[in-house]
């Protein structure tokens, strides 16, 4: 791995965590998955993180598996949308 793409993935591992190794789509690969509001959705996948769970101000939060992914058009996002893998569409 030359050593920005190094820095590249040491900086997804620190803002979402380990990468989950048991998903069907891999870092890279192209998806396509429905979005909240009923649309399809496409876009490349820059990170896949794994279950576990998040502290709350009053609870704690279980947290799935999901995509991070960069949509081909990033409108209305912050570069990245977080796809659960049930969304997935084939």
């Amino acid at each position: 791995m030359a050593n920005q793409d190094q820095e590249a993935y040491a900086n997804l591992e620190q803002q979402f965590g380990p990468l989950y190794e048991r998903s069907d789509y891999k870092r890279g690969e192209r998806l396509k998955w429905r979005s909240f509001d009923g649309t399809i959705k496409e876009g490349t996948i820059l990170w896949v993180q794994e279950p576990g769970i998040a502290v709350g101000r009053q609870k704690q939060h279980i947290l799935r598996a999901q995509y991070v992914v960069e949509p081909d058009n990033p409108a209305g996002t912050m570069g990245f949308e977080l796809v659960p893998l049930g969304d997935v569409q084939e």
